[in-house]
């Protein structure tokens, strides 16, 4: 191969390698620079959303811990149902007053107090009628009801009035006890011993009478009064639906 033609190859690729050098170099895709800021907006408004949501679940969270707790609804107890029961008819003092005394047929009369109980007078013969229209027995007067030999013909009870001193033998008028207004045991011992009324007096039962309480059940509806009993917080306890009748003394809590 000839000098010259060797020198003509390296002269055009001399030249050819100029040429390239000499070219305007390529603009970057105007698409480029904006989808890369297309994706940076997109970014930023991703991160700029979760936070919002963070924050707002953060918030969401405080406010649920900040709420007040609910209080659950008490179930009713077992005492406060007995007494809501019996409330429209339970209640009053241990003493009793004199309201009225009405004649029936077949020499009977009924005696009525002043907490609605009533009183059959069995015998209530011309003669103790006599006796009672010349001393009748006024409204406020004091009435004691005391327990006599049980199954007594002419009653188990007797009713004495403290001004007069004037006492009767009587039965309870059992048609009378919707209508007294008694007292309640709310709560009583297995053994008889100590019952709870419905107006949270406690009473300790003398233990001759306990073998007769301890039959007695909650609800049972009791009269009480202060009889012949001697003791300051001595009382006769009267089961009125049993007829039974007990002494009892009101527990002094220190």
């Amino acid at each position: 191969m000839s000098s010259k033609f060797i020198k003509t190859i390296f002269t055009t690729m001399l030249l050819s390698l100029v040429f390239v050098t000499s070219l305007p170099a390529e603009e970057n895709s105007p698409s480029e620079p904006i989808e890369k800021e297309q994706i940076d907006e997109t970014n930023n408004a991703d991160l700029k959303n979760a936070q919002n949501a963070n924050l707002v679940i953060e918030t969401t969270d405080q406010e649920i811990c900040n709420l007040p707790a609910e209080e659950p609804t008490p179930a009713p107890k077992a005492e406060e149902t007995l007494i809501s029961k019996a409330k429209d008819y339970v209640l009053y003092p241990f003493t009793h007053e004199f309201e009225e005394l009405i004649l029936l047929k077949s020499n009977e009369a009924i005696v009525i107090l002043n907490d609605n109980s009533r009183w059959i007078i069995r015998n209530f013969l011309e003669e103790e009628q006599t006796l009672y229209q010349q001393d009748p027995w006024q409204k406020t007067d004091e009435i004691r009801i005391s327990k006599r030999t049980a199954f007594d013909r002419q009653g188990n009870f007797s009713i004495k009035n403290m001004r007069t001193n004037k006492s009767y033998p009587v039965h309870f008028d059992t048609t009378s006890l919707k209508n007294a207004k008694t007292h309640m045991i709310e709560k009583i011992d297995s053994n008889g011993y100590f019952i709870t009324t419905e107006n949270k007096t406690d009473w300790e039962i003398f233990w001759t009478s306990s073998w007769t309480s301890c039959l007695w059940r909650p609800l049972d509806s009791l009269l009480i009064s202060k009889g012949d009993c001697s003791g300051k917080n001595t009382y006769l306890l009267i089961n009125l639906s049993t007829q039974e009748s007990v002494n009892a003394e009101i527990i002094q809590w220190k």
